[in-house]
Protein backbone atom coordinates (compact mmCIF):
# COMPACT_ATOMS: atom_id res chain seq x y z
CA UNK A 1 0.00 0.00 0.00
CA UNK A 2 1.40 3.42 -0.98
CA UNK A 3 0.52 6.22 1.06
CA UNK A 4 0.57 9.53 0.20
CA UNK A 5 -0.23 12.80 2.27
CA UNK A 6 -1.06 16.01 0.75
CA UNK A 7 0.43 18.77 2.67
CA UNK A 8 1.25 23.00 2.50
CA UNK A 9 5.09 23.58 3.05
CA UNK A 10 4.02 26.41 5.75
CA UNK A 11 4.23 25.93 9.71
CA UNK A 12 0.63 24.44 9.87
CA UNK A 13 1.28 21.69 7.88
CA UNK A 14 4.74 21.07 9.02
CA UNK A 15 2.99 20.99 12.17
CA UNK A 16 -0.21 18.40 11.06
CA UNK A 17 2.78 16.71 9.41
CA UNK A 18 4.92 15.77 12.58
CA UNK A 19 1.15 14.54 14.08
CA UNK A 20 0.82 12.34 11.73
CA UNK A 21 0.64 8.80 13.55
CA UNK A 22 0.87 6.40 10.40
CA UNK A 23 3.57 6.13 7.54
CA UNK A 24 3.85 8.03 4.51
CA UNK A 25 5.05 10.00 1.60
CA UNK A 26 5.04 13.59 1.44
CA UNK A 27 3.15 15.46 -1.57
CA UNK A 28 3.70 18.74 -1.89
CA UNK A 29 0.63 20.57 -1.91
CA UNK A 30 -0.36 22.46 -5.37
CA UNK A 31 -0.48 25.87 -5.59
CA UNK A 32 -3.32 28.16 -7.66
CA UNK A 33 -0.46 28.83 -9.87
CA UNK A 34 0.36 25.55 -10.76
CA UNK A 35 -3.80 24.13 -11.22
CA UNK A 36 -4.64 23.51 -14.47
CA UNK A 37 -6.56 26.44 -16.50
CA UNK A 38 -9.43 24.30 -17.05
CA UNK A 39 -10.06 24.05 -13.07
CA UNK A 40 -9.35 28.01 -13.03
CA UNK A 41 -11.77 28.68 -15.37
CA UNK A 42 -14.44 26.43 -14.63
CA UNK A 43 -14.34 26.55 -10.76
CA UNK A 44 -17.78 28.34 -9.65
CA UNK A 45 -18.07 29.37 -5.83
CA UNK A 46 -20.09 31.95 -4.04
CA UNK A 47 -19.82 35.27 -5.53
CA UNK A 48 -19.08 36.78 -2.32
CA UNK A 49 -15.86 34.14 -1.49
CA UNK A 50 -12.07 35.83 -0.23
CA UNK A 51 -10.54 35.43 -3.69
CA UNK A 52 -7.46 33.89 -1.25
CA UNK A 53 -10.21 31.32 -0.27
CA UNK A 54 -10.76 30.77 -4.08
CA UNK A 55 -7.36 30.24 -4.96
CA UNK A 56 -6.61 28.19 -2.11
CA UNK A 57 -9.87 25.86 -2.79
CA UNK A 58 -8.51 25.59 -6.66
CA UNK A 59 -4.96 24.29 -5.48
CA UNK A 60 -6.53 21.47 -2.91
CA UNK A 61 -8.39 20.47 -5.97
CA UNK A 62 -5.31 20.62 -8.18
CA UNK A 63 -3.46 18.59 -5.63
CA UNK A 64 -5.35 15.78 -5.63
CA UNK A 65 -5.69 15.56 -9.76
CA UNK A 66 -1.69 15.95 -10.01
CA UNK A 67 -1.45 12.89 -8.07
CA UNK A 68 -4.24 11.17 -10.24
CA UNK A 69 -2.41 11.80 -13.12
CA UNK A 70 0.62 10.23 -11.26
CA UNK A 71 -1.13 7.04 -10.72
CA UNK A 72 -1.79 7.28 -14.55
CA UNK A 73 1.49 7.97 -15.45
CA UNK A 74 3.62 6.05 -13.16
CA UNK A 75 1.29 3.01 -13.29
CA UNK A 76 1.07 3.11 -8.83
CA UNK A 77 -1.68 0.68 -7.76
CA UNK A 78 -3.03 0.51 -4.08
CA UNK A 79 -2.75 4.26 -3.58
CA UNK A 80 -3.97 5.82 -0.28
CA UNK A 81 -4.36 9.60 -0.94
CA UNK A 82 -4.80 11.86 2.72
CA UNK A 83 -4.56 15.11 3.28
CA UNK A 84 -2.40 16.24 6.56
CA UNK A 85 -5.35 16.56 8.74
CA UNK A 86 -6.10 12.33 8.50
CA UNK A 87 -5.13 10.51 11.42
CA UNK A 88 -5.26 7.00 11.45
CA UNK A 89 -8.01 5.54 13.60
CA UNK A 90 -8.34 2.17 12.90
CA UNK A 91 -6.05 -0.06 10.56
CA UNK A 92 -5.25 0.03 6.90
CA UNK A 93 -7.36 -2.53 5.23
CA UNK A 94 -5.47 -5.04 3.06
CA UNK A 95 -5.75 -3.95 -0.43
CA UNK A 96 -7.92 -7.70 -1.14
CA UNK A 97 -10.71 -6.56 0.91
CA UNK A 98 -10.56 -3.35 -1.04
CA UNK A 99 -12.45 -2.83 -4.35
CA UNK A 100 -10.66 -2.97 -7.38
CA UNK A 101 -13.22 -1.10 -9.68
CA UNK A 102 -13.79 2.41 -7.91
CA UNK A 103 -12.35 4.72 -5.12
CA UNK A 104 -13.10 4.35 -1.73
CA UNK A 105 -13.65 6.79 1.18
CA UNK A 106 -11.86 5.71 4.13
CA UNK A 107 -13.05 8.86 6.01
CA UNK A 108 -15.28 11.43 5.95
CA UNK A 109 -18.83 12.86 6.45
CA UNK A 110 -21.66 11.73 5.18
CA UNK A 111 -24.23 14.07 4.22
CA UNK A 112 -27.97 15.07 3.43
CA UNK A 113 -28.12 14.01 -0.52
CA UNK A 114 -30.19 16.77 -2.06
CA UNK A 115 -30.25 20.19 -0.36
CA UNK A 116 -27.55 21.56 1.79
CA UNK A 117 -30.80 23.64 3.63
CA UNK A 118 -32.17 20.35 5.11
CA UNK A 119 -28.58 18.72 6.18
CA UNK A 120 -28.59 19.93 10.11
CA UNK A 121 -32.29 18.25 10.10
CA UNK A 122 -30.93 15.51 8.44
CA UNK A 123 -28.12 14.88 10.40
CA UNK A 124 -30.41 15.29 13.51
CA UNK A 125 -32.84 12.87 12.52
CA UNK A 126 -31.39 10.71 9.87
CA UNK A 127 -28.07 10.46 9.29
CA UNK A 128 -27.37 7.61 12.76
CA UNK A 129 -29.33 5.57 11.02
CA UNK A 130 -28.02 5.27 7.79
CA UNK A 131 -24.66 5.03 9.18
CA UNK A 132 -25.71 2.04 11.47
CA UNK A 133 -27.22 0.15 8.56
CA UNK A 134 -23.21 0.31 6.82
CA UNK A 135 -21.79 -3.27 7.03
CA UNK A 136 -18.04 -3.52 8.13
CA UNK A 137 -16.18 -3.34 5.20
CA UNK A 138 -16.84 -1.94 1.76
CA UNK A 139 -20.28 -0.63 1.22
CA UNK A 140 -21.32 0.82 -2.16
CA UNK A 141 -22.25 4.61 -1.81
CA UNK A 142 -26.41 4.95 -2.75
CA UNK A 143 -25.85 8.78 -3.99
CA UNK A 144 -30.34 8.68 -3.31
CA UNK A 145 -29.09 8.20 0.34
CA UNK A 146 -26.59 10.23 1.20
CA UNK A 147 -23.52 12.37 -0.38
CA UNK A 148 -20.38 12.62 1.19
CA UNK A 149 -17.57 15.61 1.72
CA UNK A 150 -14.38 15.59 2.98
CA UNK A 151 -11.16 14.15 0.94
CA UNK A 152 -9.05 13.36 4.28
CA UNK A 153 -8.40 9.63 3.20
CA UNK A 154 -9.39 8.10 -0.19
CA UNK A 155 -7.98 4.89 -1.62
CA UNK A 156 -7.54 4.15 -5.42
CA UNK A 157 -6.63 1.26 -6.47
CA UNK A 158 -5.08 0.87 -9.92
CA UNK A 159 -4.67 3.18 -12.91
CA UNK A 160 -7.73 2.86 -14.30
CA UNK A 161 -9.85 4.20 -11.88
CA UNK A 162 -7.60 7.05 -11.42
CA UNK A 163 -8.42 7.98 -15.61
CA UNK A 164 -11.65 6.96 -15.20
CA UNK A 165 -11.79 10.31 -12.56
CA UNK A 166 -9.45 12.32 -14.16
CA UNK A 167 -11.87 12.10 -17.49
CA UNK A 168 -15.33 12.89 -15.31
CA UNK A 169 -13.11 16.10 -14.09
CA UNK A 170 -11.75 17.43 -17.46
CA UNK A 171 -15.23 16.69 -19.22
CA UNK A 172 -17.47 18.88 -16.14
CA UNK A 173 -18.90 21.70 -17.34
CA UNK A 174 -18.86 23.38 -13.80
CA UNK A 175 -16.72 22.64 -10.85
CA UNK A 176 -16.41 23.98 -6.92
CA UNK A 177 -14.80 22.10 -4.02
CA UNK A 178 -13.29 18.55 -4.84
CA UNK A 179 -15.18 16.78 -2.99
CA UNK A 180 -18.45 18.13 -3.51
CA UNK A 181 -17.31 18.07 -7.23
CA UNK A 182 -16.70 14.09 -6.97
CA UNK A 183 -19.66 13.74 -4.87
CA UNK A 184 -21.91 15.61 -7.65
CA UNK A 185 -20.12 13.52 -10.16
CA UNK A 186 -20.71 10.26 -8.34
CA UNK A 187 -17.10 9.86 -8.98
CA UNK A 188 -16.64 7.83 -5.40
CA UNK A 189 -17.93 4.51 -5.69
CA UNK A 190 -17.68 3.28 -1.97
CA UNK A 191 -16.73 3.94 1.27
CA UNK A 192 -15.40 1.88 4.08
CA UNK A 193 -16.60 1.54 7.19
CA UNK A 194 -15.94 1.83 9.99
CA UNK A 195 -13.62 4.56 8.47
CA UNK A 196 -10.26 4.10 8.54
CA UNK A 197 -9.19 7.42 9.00
CA UNK A 198 -10.44 10.69 11.38
CA UNK A 199 -10.16 13.67 9.85
CA UNK A 200 -8.91 16.06 12.83
CA UNK A 201 -8.34 19.80 11.59
CA UNK A 202 -8.27 21.17 15.35
CA UNK A 203 -10.41 23.55 14.23
CA UNK A 204 -8.09 25.29 11.63
CA UNK A 205 -8.80 25.27 8.02
CA UNK A 206 -5.80 25.70 5.77
CA UNK A 207 -7.95 26.83 2.68
CA UNK A 208 -9.11 29.97 4.79
CA UNK A 209 -6.67 30.06 7.75
CA UNK A 210 -9.51 30.30 9.85
CA UNK A 211 -10.54 29.11 13.05
CA UNK A 212 -14.24 27.09 13.67
CA UNK A 213 -15.33 28.75 16.69
CA UNK A 214 -16.56 25.81 17.64
CA UNK A 215 -15.90 23.19 19.91
CA UNK A 216 -13.01 20.93 18.23
CA UNK A 217 -14.92 17.85 17.01
CA UNK A 218 -13.17 15.04 14.49
CA UNK A 219 -15.01 13.26 11.69
CA UNK A 220 -14.92 9.73 12.55
CA UNK A 221 -17.18 6.98 11.32
CA UNK A 222 -18.71 9.94 8.56
CA UNK A 223 -19.95 12.27 11.50
CA UNK A 224 -18.79 14.47 13.56
CA UNK A 225 -17.17 13.21 17.05
CA UNK A 226 -16.61 14.92 19.88
CA UNK A 227 -12.83 15.73 21.51
CA UNK A 228 -11.18 16.81 24.65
Amino acid sequence: MKTLVISLDSETGRARRDNLNFPYDWQRATTFAGAPAFLKDRCRMMHNINPRTREATIGCFASHYKIWEQIVEHGWKDVVVCEDDARLHTEIPDPKKLPDDGACLLGGEICEPSNWKLHEAWKRTTREGVVNGFNAGCNHIDYTLFRWRCTVAIYYPNPKVAEALLEKVRTSPRMTHIDLTLAKLWAVKYLYYPSVFDCNDGGVSQISMATSGQSVSVLRDYQEKKVA
